[in-house]
Formats: structure tokens, C-alpha cells, sequence
């Protein structure tokens, strides 16, 4: 899902925040093993995934797998709707 205009404000890194960030222990696969994950979403450091900003959708709500009366439905829905 992309909210148009999130990252407008958000400022890159500085260098300090990149050199401290550097100074953290590589804990990938300790994360990995303790909350049962394959990889990070962005394929590096788990970190620098933690540094970025992100928005939590709350709940996603799409179509529905059968309607009254007539059975399962198939296909795309006609809306959808992310509580963000």
C-alpha cells in the first residue's frame, strides 16, 4: 500500500545517525530466530529497517467470501478499504 505524500518531510540520515546506526551489533539472526522471520522486508539490516518511517494499517476489509443466498463469490472486488 502506498499513502501518497508520506515521505515529503521525512529527512535522509545524517551522517552521525548513519555512523552510530553502523556502530550497532549485527542481530539479524538473533531477530530472526526469536520472532520467527525469514528476512528483513528490506533486505539489509534489520536496523535500517527500524530507522525508516511506517504507517500501521489497523485492519483491511475487501469484498466477502460468500453473499446470501448465492453462494461463494469470486473475482475482484468492487472496493476496498485500509484503516490506517
Amino acid at each position: 500500500m502506498t499513502i501518497e505524500g508520506f515521505y515529503d518531510d521525512v529527512e535522509p540520515m545524517s551522517a552521525a545517525d548513519r555512523a552510530a546506526v553502523a556502530m550497532v551489533p549485527d542481530v539479524n539472526e538473533q531477530f530472526k530466530e526469536a520472532f520467527g522471520l525469514g528476512a528483513s522486508e528490506l533486505g539489509g539490516a534489520m536496523i535500517g529497517a527500524l530507522s525508516s518511517p511506517a504507517a500501521r494499517a489497523q485492519s483491511l476489509h475487501s469484498g466477502s467470501t460468500a453473499s446470501p443466498g448465492r453462494g461463494k463469490r469470486r473475482g475482484r472486488p468492487p472496493s476496498s478499504m485500509a484503516r490506517v
